[in-house]
């Protein structure tokens, strides 16, 4: 499991804040100068959740080195990073359309759920 050592306290405290006031003020920045990024990063966003937990599946439950190996390909990293962001796109695509369908197919006061 990832996790993040830091012996420095209140200063990791600071850093953080610091941190984090600078990707909202970068956020802001892209919003302001780049609709295209934006759109981008708010797409990324809205599906963050989502890559989240078919990632950590995917760490946890998956073992790509077999799978890579049975496909005889050589480089194995790179293919286990490849796999990985194919397995992520590819099932984050299918869990948002397939959400998508059980809304429209579910009935809510008679009436089709429309989103």
């Amino acid at each position: 499991m990832a996790r993040a050592v830091c012996n420095g306290g209140i200063l990791s405290i600071i850093i953080a804040i610091l941190a984090t006031f600078l990707c909202i003020e970068f956020s802001r920045f892209i919003e302001e100068h780049t609709k295209i990024s934006a759109k981008c990063l708010s797409y990324i966003g809205n599906n963050s959740l989502i890559c989240l937990c078919l990632h950590l599946f995917s760490l946890n439950c998956l073992d790509w080195q077999k799978v890579l190996t049975k496909l005889r390909i050589n480089n194995i990293s790179i293919g286990i990073v490849i796999a990985n962001i194919l397995w992520v796109i590819i099932m984050s695509f299918i869990i948002k359309n397939g959400i998508k369908y059980i809304k429209n197919k579910i009935k809510i006061g008679g009436q089709k759920n429309e989103i």
